[in-house]
């Protein structure tokens, strides 16, 4: 097999990002077929043999944990500072409250908005030379400034979502969600905070595919 350019390997991440985001836990029987194929031609799965969909999966689980690498490495922080307690949020979820719905709301939106945050970071520098590669100067600065625009509006709010968990954790005698100290989420560097919720996310992905 000859040997990818740099974009035809981007354009194959982005379809196996596409296809798994859109997927949600939603999968239809042929996902795991077309990931295995562009996995195949990423050099993760042997061609010309079937792969049983748990080996699709922990190949899939290598490439989201170099493009963790790879985006943590970007970063130029040098360690991960912080990290989300996923025990502690599932305890914030079910903590008693007047009103039964307020923390599994606020804990499946914190949720659902860090996966988001996730797949946008991910993927930011693959759609960066991409884009680069295929659109004029203009159209590139357009849709790469709208996507970085909608990351940090996303790292934004996750930033004042985060203090709020912090809060109620406190509140309820539980160990604090992202714990930096005495100080608030939003007062720290956006990076470490950044960094903490791609760990996460790898981690919730891995736990979901091997269920």
């Amino acid at each position: 097999m000859a040997k990818l350019t740099r974009i035809e390997e981007i354009n194959l991440i982005l379809d196996i990002q596409g296809m798994l985001e859109k997927a949600g836990s939603n999968e239809n029987d042929n996902l795991w077929d077309s990931v295995e194929a562009k996995l195949q031609g990423l050099g993760y799965l042997p061609e010309g043999t079937k792969c049983s969909e748990q080996e699709v999966k922990e190949a899939y689980l290598c490439l989201l944990a170099k493009l963790t690498d790879d985006a943590l490495a970007q970063s130029g922080r040098g360690k991960v500072v912080y990290q989300i307690n996923s025990e502690a949020l599932e305890q914030l979820r079910v903590a008693p409250d007047e009103d039964p719905d307020f923390y599994p709301d606020l804990i499946a939106d914190l949720k659902k908005n860090m996966s988001a945050y996730a797949q946008i970071v991910l993927s930011f520098q693959l759609w960066r030379e991409k884009w680069q590669h295929d659109l004029s100067g203009e159209d590139y600065r357009q849709k790469f400034g709208d996507l970085d625009q909608r990351r940090s509006g996303i790292h934004d709010y996750l930033r004042q979502r985060l203090d709020l968990v912090n809060l109620e954790a406190r509140h309820q005698g539980l160990p604090l969600i992202i714990d930096v100290g005495e100080s608030r989420v939003q007062e720290v560097n956006r990076t470490d905070v950044a960094n903490a919720i791609l760990i996460w996310y790898q981690e919730q992905v891995s736990q979901e595919l091997h269920k």
